[in-house]
């Protein structure tokens, strides 16, 4: 049977003739009927996503043309479905997004396409927040979050000062430690943006207790060219400590300023030096406390009053006796 293709055929009747080789023909017509169009479902997908989320594709069931439907797929990142309406990208990533096309095809052959637009977020990051080492009754940095646009915390320890848990960013405290020893704090951040949580951050917040100075003055007078006997000690450990030295009378010479547990120093003629003295530990400086030391000279003179029908006299190195 001989065939005839007519490329982009019209809803038009088309008249026919056939002939034989005797010159003899038959004429006819031909009708041709366009089928119902077809109609795509409405295409969308649960767009936006977050990185790592599952990209659901979806399109309700396609009307007109000839049934059955074949559905077939095509997005970025070379993805292709086929005889598949409604597919799945498990774990989605940026690549992901773009524009995926549907082709919906009828059983002649007949097809019409449509469209939706993905979008796959990134990953949420945040800077990370710098430690902080505090001392005890002093103000803390305020924490202003940065990368995301918004953010939740928690907080392990609020014996700091800080509340248990909080959003956004942490302003400047009082932070608080009556104790002996650091107490640390670690708080956990979540940044969020486009509605999608990032990667968790976390930084301390130590809170450092302030040193008191305990002296012990086992010389507080001595006699000219004594040796101080001063130690120190603290409740908290590993406290250090400075101290200033000066004379506050006399002539007394041999002090200095210095540091250590201990003050052991020579100190010559008669008078009065004090002692400042500072202590430290883990960067928080405590109160200064003062001791004094006298120093009695070993050149003086002592009046005695000697009474009665026989007085005495007391020979002492260097004393001069009046007696009366």
């Amino acid at each position: 049977m001989p065939e005839l293709q007519v490329p982009y055929l019209r809803e038009l009747p088309y008249n026919w003739r056939v002939t034989d080789g005797n010159g003899c023909s038959t004429p006819g017509t031909w009708n041709v009927i366009q089928p119902e169009q077809i109609v795509p479902g409405i295409t969308t997908s649960n767009s936006p996503i977050c990185l790592g989320a599952t990209l659901n594709l979806t399109t309700s069931n396609a009307t007109g043309g000839t049934p059955p439907y074949r559905y077939s797929w095509t997005g970025p990142n070379g993805f292709t479905a086929n005889n598949t309406q409604n597919p799945t990208i498990l774990n989605a990533t940026t690549a992901a997004s773009g524009t995926y096309t549907l082709t919906v095809t009828d059983a002649n052959n007949c097809f019409k396409t449509t469209t939706t637009v993905v979008t796959v977020h990134p990953a949420t990051t945040m800077d990370d927040p710098a430690n902080q080492p505090v001392c005890h009754n002093t103000l803390t940095d305020a924490v202003n979050f940065t990368g995301a646009t918004s953010y939740t915390w928690t907080n392990n320890n609020t014996t700091i000062g800080l509340a248990a848990s909080g959003s956004d960013n942490i302003p400047a405290f009082i932070a608080t430690n009556t104790g002996t020893t650091p107490v640390t704090a670690t708080i956990t951040v979540t940044p969020t943006a486009n509605g999608c949580p990032g990667v968790v951050q976390t930084f301390t917040i130590t809170v450092n207790p302030v040193p008191v100075v305990q002296i012990t003055n086992n010389t507080p007078v001595l006699c000219d060219d004594g040796v101080t006997s001063i130690v120190l000690s603290s409740n908290v450990a590993g406290t250090t400590y400075s101290w200033t030295a000066s004379r506050t009378s006399g002539t007394t010479t041999g002090f200095s300023n210095g540091n250590g547990t201990s003050i052991i120093q020579t100190l010559t003629g008669a008078g009065i030096v004090q002692y400042v003295i500072t202590p430290s530990a883990n960067g928080c400086t405590g109160a200064s406390s003062t001791v004094t030391i006298e120093v009695i000279s070993s050149d003086f003179d002592l009046d005695v009053n000697v009474s009665g029908s026989n007085p005495e006299l007391l020979l002492l190195s260097q004393l001069h006796v009046q007696l009366i």
